[in-house]
C-alpha cells in the first residue's frame, strides 16, 4: 500500500493500540485488529497493509450491520479537519480506482465513491 499512515496515525484514527498477530514483526506486515466504539456503534477493522487486504465489521447496539472486505486496497490516507477524522482508503478495480471513506469522528460513518480525485 502506498500511501500508508504511520503507526501513531492509525492509534490516533481508532483512538487505541491494536491488536497484532506478531509482536516482532513491523506493523506493515502484520495482521492488526482495530476496534472503535461511538455511543451503540461498535467498528472492528482487520487490517493487513502488505497484502493489501481491509475487513470493515459495524455493529449497532450489537445487531450487525455491515461486514465487508476488501482485496485490493492500494492505498490509505487519514484526513482531520477540527471537526472529522477520515480514513480514505483507495481500492483498485482493474479498470477504475474507488475511494471509500471511513469516518471516525465525530461519528463513525462509511461512504464510497468512483471520483479519483475525490477530497472531503
Amino acid at each position: 500500500m502506498n500511501p500508508f499512515p504511520k503507526d501513531y496515525e492509525l492509534v490516533e484514527l481508532f483512538e487505541s493500540e491494536p491488536k497484532i498477530f506478531d509482536e516482532e514483526v513491523p506493523w506493515y506486515y502484520n495482521n492488526l485488529f482495530f476496534s472503535l466504539k461511538r455511543n451503540d456503534v461498535t467498528l472492528v477493522c482487520l487490517l493487513q497493509p502488505a497484502y493489501g487486504t481491509l475487513s470493515l465489521h459495524l455493529k449497532v447496539n450489537n445487531s450487525s450491520i455491515y461486514d465487508l472486505s476488501f482485496e485490493n486496497v492500494v492505498g490509505m490516507e487519514i484526513e482531520k479537519s477540527n471537526t472529522k477524522e477520515i480514513l480514505k482508503i483507495i481500492l483498485n478495480d482493474e479498470d477504475t480506482t474507488k475511494t471509500l471513506l471511513l469516518e471516525t469522528k465525530p461519528n463513525i460513518y462509511l461512504m464510497s465513491t468512483t471520483d479519483k480525485s475525490f477530497r472531503m
